[in-house]
């Protein structure tokens, strides 16, 4: 649940790091899956309830929670199963191929950026020209 290399990230300064188990609450509160995927709510709500309530959001909360209440909470084996589950979900999840990459496999990574790039790049382009030069019209 800590860092590999032991230090603490200068993001984490604020937090606690020396509690084990605040590294991997960072890590779920960093995540931006959150915003739609709210599989951590519970967790957050654990923290401060009134507080989750109010801002939604995971990072706030952890950073404003006691380090006795962290202690507290991150000492219950229920509560870090979930976490642990959590964080191994959000892993899994990051490491997994994507619809592009199990639609089009044999595609070179960086394609679908590139083309998605490209229609961004070509309608930008028509609208500065006032419509000059678009296909099809």
């Amino acid at each position: 649940m800590s860092l590999k290399n032991g230090a603490p990230r200068p993001i984490y300064s604020l937090l606690p790091t020396e509690v084990e188990g605040v590294n991997s609450l960072a890590e779920l509160a960093l995540d931006l899956r959150w915003s739609w995927n709210h599989a951590t709510d519970g967790v957050w709500r654990a923290l401060d309830p009134r507080l989750w309530a109010l801002t939604q959001n995971p990072w706030v909360v952890l950073q404003t929670v006691s380090k006795d209440h962290l202690q507290r909470v991150l000492a219950d084996p229920a509560f870090r199963k979930v976490v642990d589950g959590l964080l191994l979900a959000k892993r899994q999840a990051a490491e997994a191929p994507a619809w592009f990459q199990l639609t089009h496999p044999l595609s070179p990574p960086n394609l679908h950026l590139l083309f998605l790039h490209g229609i961004y790049a070509e309608r930008s382009a028509s609208h500065l020209l006032g419509g000059v030069g678009q296909r099809g019209r």
